[in-house]
């Protein structure tokens, strides 16, 4: 199930994704939602260790290709200037 971006509150917490998309669809917007130095930095650590272990996650679930488990692209998520989200595609992982 990919990821998706809830346009509210709402549709955020009636979503039906898996653990792995709210990584996606929250954990990992929060980095640019800092209003601190101090947060901005520690959130910085704390996404890249999110990042590494959903990586690590995925690369063992994917194990054998051809499985018709997890997502083979992993996909970022950010906030943009105005305070909105998107994603990006880093491409297949082979």
């Amino acid at each position: 199930m990919p990821p998706v971006l809830h346009a509210t509150a709402d549709a955020y917490k009636t979503a039906k994704g898996t653990s792995v998309n709210h990584f996606y669809e929250k954990l990992f917007l929060l980095k640019d939602r800092m209003n601190t130095a101090t947060g901005r930095v520690l959130a910085q650590e704390r996404h890249q260790f999110m990042a590494s272990f959903i990586e690590r996650f995925l690369e063992e679930w994917n194990v054998g290709e051809g499985s018709a488990h997890g997502p083979a692209v992993l996909v970022e998520a950010s906030s943009d200037a105005s305070g909105g989200n998107e994603l990006r595609s880093s491409g297949s992982r082979s």
